[in-house]
């Protein structure tokens, strides 16, 4: 457990070792914390970390109701900054999600974990924060919002995640741009739909 927590301080602290976690490169680390990475198959749990350290650092002095959740996709970490709204009584999660050096904003049913098939209220309920999402942030109409869990098959079939892509012009590993990046979103996405004091799962 000390080589782990080791790890986490060297990744969310050195770009050198968060290259390990979150890149192809590992120029500068040490040999021996990059064998460790690959032989215990922590590439992916530092990654979540390094994302983590970033969101907190975006999220800074928000006022209180946003969350911080890391999670994977396709083998990839991602980490979501997230609250939980209102619409027509219906809950919703609004948030902003950073996965592979692309952020986009998202609204899916809460608690989502929970959700099997999303009903029609709760469908209804995404697509008015989306559409409110849009409308907060001055995205353009003819821009589609992407979503998981529809129609389609697989695990996430209606379960009804959706989302819209934000320009960002960060670079890979600019933890100072990225975290700014963040951080100029949040607020906007706070405008967003009620508090969750009137939501109903």
């Amino acid at each position: 457990m000390t080589r782990l927590v080791t790890a986490v301080d060297l990744v969310t602290a050195d770009l050198r070792y968060a290259r390990v976690a979150l890149g192809p490169e590992d120029r500068g680390a040490a040999p021996g914390f990059v064998a460790y990475v690959s032989h215990a198959g922590l590439k992916n749990t530092l990654g979540r970390a390094w994302l983590v350290a970033l969101a907190r650092r975006a999220v800074g002095h928000e006022p209180s109701g946003w969350s911080v959740q890391a999670s994977e996709t396709r083998g990839l970490p991602l980490v979501n900054v997230e609250r939980v709204v209102a619409f027509d009584g219906v809950a919703v999660n609004i948030g902003l999600q950073l996965q592979n050096w692309r952020m986009q904003a998202f609204a899916e049913p809460h608690p989502y974990e929970d959700v099997q098939i999303a009903s029609p209220e709760q469908r209804a309920a995404v697509d008015a924060c989306i559409d409110g999402i849009r409308r907060t942030l001055s995205l353009p109409a003819v821009q589609q919002p992407g979503s998981t869990g529809g129609d389609g098959d697989g695990p996430l079939k209606g379960r009804y995640h959706r989302s819209v892509g934000l320009p960002a012009a960060v670079e890979e590993f600019d933890v100072a741009g990225w975290a700014e990046a963040m951080a100029r979103v949040i607020p906007a996405l706070a405008r967003v739909g009620a508090s969750d004091e009137d939501a109903t799962p």
